[in-house]
């Protein structure tokens, strides 16, 4: 039976081909995915190592009966019906009296598309440094090949946790962000999650819609609000002489709730009174966050918006104690 080449903190102890002791493990199904969805502390996630990977089942098996070894034979394994069960059953055996070398050729090509797939890694990481934000500048996406391009756009995906998108999606998605001009917006829908340019900006967002019309409630900046429809939440920290007055919260009581048109806020003292409109424009908050952010009203004034902070006559004093609210989506 051949030797088995061992690894030893991720470089080869011997001549073995790189890229070969990648094809020889795996991570288990699922622990990449539960990996980025869970980053509240670190878990060491399993590794599938297949060292025999290269060898031949007859060799393994004359291997076995040469030294009187006993193995357990999966009886699926003699189904046909499972796809896997097809190509290693009828499939391949047909191919290797045509083909005799075809498990090095095959081998072979994986072993280069492996470093092919670590080299676009490596590539899309130098070419992340265009984030900012978790957004990618339109000009850079125009400054790459289209290879590049999407490769750092699939990295963006990849970012997020997200399954990679169709590649014929994804360069319609390029394309039209590449042609985006100052004012335009571009928004490509890929599921649970949309490609959007605002601004000469690109960025992923979930798709949800907007807060609904009719929904509000009563909020005392203590505690975590759940935003419905998917939106997020509100949480608030407590800081002198930043955000909300609390003595508002504690003498009038806070109202969170959606845009329902023709708000008004005076956003420092020194300024007159504008439309939220206005301030969302001149503010550049995108066209499709306008429609889902929480507002925050105390009586009928508006007192808190995202990304604009508190009405002038709703701000704490330097030396008074705030509450600032934060949206986390």
């Amino acid at each position: 039976m051949p030797a088995l080449r061992e690894a030893e903190g991720g470089k080869n102890k011997d001549d073995t081909p790189p890229g070969a002791c990648e094809a020889r493990r795996r991570k288990a199904e699922g622990e990449q995915d539960r990996a980025k969805r869970d980053t509240s502390s670190f878990i060491p996630h399993p590794w599938i190592l297949r060292p025999l990977l290269e060898v031949k089942r007859n060799e393994i098996e004359a291997y076995a009966k040469a030294r009187t070894l006993q193995w357990i034979e999966d009886d699926s394994n003699a189904d046909s019906r499972y796809d896997r069960n097809f190509l290693r059953n009828e499939l391949l055996p047909r191919l290797e009296t045509r083909f005799p070398a075809y498990r090095e050729t095959l081998s072979r090509a994986s072993r280069n598309l492996a470093d092919y797939s670590e080299l676009a890694e490596d590539l899309a990481a130098l070419d992340a440094r265009a984030f900012k934000d978790g957004m990618i500048p339109v000009e850079s996406l125009r400054g790459l090949s289209d290879a590049r391009a999407l490769n750092l756009l699939r990295r963006l995906f990849a970012s997020r946790g997200l399954p990679m998108p169709n590649r014929t999606r994804l360069e319609e998605a390029m394309r039209q962000c590449r042609a985006a001009g100052a004012d335009s917006e571009v928004h490509v829908s890929f599921g649970s999650h949309g490609l959007r340019c605002f601004r000469g900006q690109v960025g992923i967002v979930e798709e949800s819609g907007p807060m609904p019309a009719d929904w509000y409630t009563q909020w005392d900046g203590r505690r975590e609000l759940l935003l419905p429809g998917g939106l997020g939440m509100l949480r608030a920290r407590s800081a002198l002489g930043e955000g909300i007055a609390a003595r508002h919260f504690a003498q009038q009581g806070v109202t969170v709730r959606g845009r329902s048109g023709g708000e008004r806020m005076r956003p420092a003292d020194h300024r007159p009174r504008r439309t939220l409109k206005n301030l969302l424009q001149e503010t550049a908050v995108p066209p499709w966050e306008r429609e889902r952010m929480p507002l925050l009203f105390i009586g009928d004034a508006l007192a808190w918006v995202p990304g604009i902070g508190a009405a002038a006559e709703f701000r704490a004093a330097s030396d008074e104690q705030g509450i600032v609210p934060e949206w986390k989506r």
